[in-house]
């Protein structure tokens, strides 16, 4: 007896259930994988597949990056933290000065230039690194995912430097090390959001109308910059401000960067 003679309805009128092609299912818990395949080009092996559980963990590079963070701040908390921020943080009044970024300072332990990557990861207290990682555990899962590790790793970084040359323009009588991620993570979002945007087309008025807000914001913080009272610690408008700033200068700058693609492949194009 054949496997079509076997599977015929035993009384009239009775038709055996088909399964429709392109799903497959097991019958365990009520998993069904959804299968968008043709069954004469699929092998046994394309057909069986193993259920899948959302990952409540981040990509690597932000997993790393939030790892990296707190055990910082466990060092800071079993030791002096003052003199882990003083050790791997920005010292303000080195950033006019080019040349001392390229020695160690007093206190420090890694050259000038390079506390402009590291301050990110040591913070003021648990009431600071926090809410901070909070926020890059849950941007860098979604930012992560598109843009790939190695590129959200180091637009973080980077971001983090912009952030301390824009916190020495708001607040330059601060002379206390710079530390914290809530500048990088400010920029990298700068930086993801402009990506975003270029990577998808849009028309002539929403075009005009970004062109417009982004010379607004370049102006509003130029007349704030030029009109403000420098005051002696950071007050709300400044931090606002310097917040703002490296979110600004990185989405300006994916932007400008994008644009210049665009023309080249264009010229390119013409040229082949």
């Amino acid at each position: 007896m054949t496997a079509l003679q076997r599977a015929r309805p035993s009384h009239p009128g009775c038709h055996p259930r088909v399964p429709r092609a392109g799903s497959l299912s097991l019958g365990l818990g009520g998993i069904t994988p959804l299968l968008t395949m043709h069954p004469q080009n699929s092998t046994t092996e394309e057909l069986i597949t193993k259920p899948t559980t959302p990952s409540l963990l981040p990509p690597p590079g932000t997993l790393g990056l939030c790892l990296l963070t707190v055990a910082t701040a466990i060092a800071q908390s079993l030791w002096d933290g003052e003199r882990v921020s003083q050790a791997v943080g920005v010292v303000l009044g080195n950033l006019p000065n080019p040349s001392s970024l390229t020695g160690v300072g007093k206190g420090q332990v890694i050259p000038g230039w390079l506390t402009l990557f590291t301050y990110v990861f040591p913070h003021g207290g648990w009431w600071h690194v926090l809410p901070n990682m909070t926020a890059l555990w849950i941007f860098g899962a979604i930012a992560e995912r598109m843009t790939g590790t190695l590129r959200f790793v180091a637009g973080y970084l980077i971001s983090g430097a912009v952030g301390a040359f824009c916190y020495v323009l708001v607040v330059p009588n601060s002379t206390k090390p710079l530390a914290g991620a809530s500048l990088a993570i400010a920029g990298i979002v700068g930086a993801y959001a402009a990506w975003r945007w270029s990577s998808k087309a849009h028309s002539g008025s929403q075009r005009l109308l970004a062109l417009a807000l982004e010379v607004v914001s370049v102006v509003g913080v130029v007349i704030w910059l030029a009109a403000r009272t420098v005051p002696a610690r950071p007050d709300l408008p400044g931090s606002v401000m310097y917040h703002f700033i490296p979110f600004l200068v990185m989405w300006l700058g994916v932007r400008a960067y994008s644009g210049c693609r665009r023309i080249v492949q264009r010229v390119y194009d013409r040229a082949a």
